[in-house]
């Protein structure tokens, strides 16, 4: 989580100018958090949180040596994936799922933090054969109140 400096929010409401409506309080993000992101790593964790996937508007499902995505299924030993869904019921909030159904996709797990605006990654024999890019509707949580 980053830290905004006083200074920074003294920048931030000129840029308003007149514009910036009268407030009593100024809300960060914190307060409007209902927890953490959640990272699933493996086919069982998956399966264990299915429900909740099953929630989101474009859920992953996990097989015997298989996953889902996208409406495609990918099962060969080689493939690996990363998506990220919306959190349902927790704006601002993801799940991110990490399946790989072969030893040779777990190599790409520590890569995942590089995609970070990337709602979807397959890869097969180490190379990106899938990927669809997911841009946030807002940024910076603040409420005026």
């Amino acid at each position: 989580m980053r830290i905004l400096s006083a200074s920074w929010l003294a920048r931030f409401t000129r840029s308003f100018g007149d514009r910036l409506p009268e407030c009593t309080r100024l809300r960060t993000r914190s307060e409007h958090e209902h927890g953490e992101n959640l990272l699933l790593i493996g086919e069982q964790a998956v399966k264990d949180h299915a429900e909740l996937l099953a929630r989101t508007g474009d859920p992953v499902t996990v097989g015997d040596g298989s996953f889902t995505v996208g409406g495609v299924t990918y099962d060969q030993s080689s493939q690996a994936v990363m998506h990220t869904m919306i959190y349902p019921g927790r704006p601002g909030r993801f799940i991110t799922a990490f399946v790989s159904n072969g030893e040779v996709g777990w190599a790409k797990l520590r890569l995942i933090v590089h995609y970070r605006r990337d709602t979807t990654v397959v890869w097969k024999d180490g190379e990106v054969i899938q990927r669809r890019t997911f841009e946030p509707d807002r940024k910076v949580y603040i409420t005026v109140e």
